[in-house]
């Protein structure tokens, strides 16, 4: 723990130092205090880097305006597996990489059954882990840093190609067919994707630079 806590210290003074003396300003109270303190209870090292990135962001005169005090309690409020996914996004928002609701198309009639909500293309998605995949993404949407939508979808559908060429949905595929075979007829026929767009908030995009 206590090395932990020091390597928090470093981490800060190392980030610190490398802010030009001119650009240096006096780090405002309800960012410091409160994001000193958090730290101490949040030392994973991922989470660690983002307290260590605000409290340098506070003192940077060139980032004084994109520094907000909410940051403390978004950071509070991630796991390190929500860093690995929020990581991913960043890297993705630099060429676009669709969204979509896994769905399940019914025997008859119109309509359909959402299965999975707003599934990315993780490069380990599963079957098997797709719902703390789905649960990271819904926490980045509660916490205002990512917003998705499916009134409308991306002109180029390339974009949902690593999707739909997934093992993850050939997953969800077969496993349809062993529910069919085991329990008889059931009302659904296919699975099929919901293309949506996103993108980050004014406030995510803040976030981002400030924090990671």
């Amino acid at each position: 723990m206590e090395a932990k806590i020091e390597a928090l210290k470093n981490e800060i003074v190392e980030k610190h130092n490398h802010i030009p003396s001119t650009d240096r300003i006096e780090a405002p109270l309800n960012i410091l205090g409160p994001a000193l303190e958090a730290s101490k209870f949040h030392i994973e090292e991922d989470i660690r880097s983002m307290f260590a990135n605000l409290i340098a962001n506070s003192i940077d005169a060139k980032q004084q305006y994109n520094v907000h005090p909410s940051f403390v309690e978004i950071i509070k409020q991630l796991t390190p597996f929500d860093a690995k996914v929020l990581s991913s996004l960043v890297y993705w928002s630099k060429g676009t990489v669709g969204v979509a609701n896994v769905a399940m198309k019914p025997l008859e009639g119109t309509g359909h059954g959402i299965w999975f909500r707003n599934v990315f293309p993780f490069p380990d998605l599963t079957f098997e882990n797709v719902n703390r995949y789905c649960a990271s993404v819904d926490n980045l949407i509660r916490l205002s840093i990512i917003e998705v939508n499916y009134s409308s979808s991306y002109t180029n559908k390339d974009f949902y190609n690593s999707l739909t060429n997934s093992t993850f949905l050939t997953e969800c595929e077969e496993h349809l067919e062993k529910v069919k075979r085991e329990r008889g007829e059931i009302n659904f026929e296919s699975v099929f994707l919901i293309q949506g767009m996103w993108n980050f908030t004014t406030l995510g995009s803040n976030f981002i630079s400030c924090c990671l």
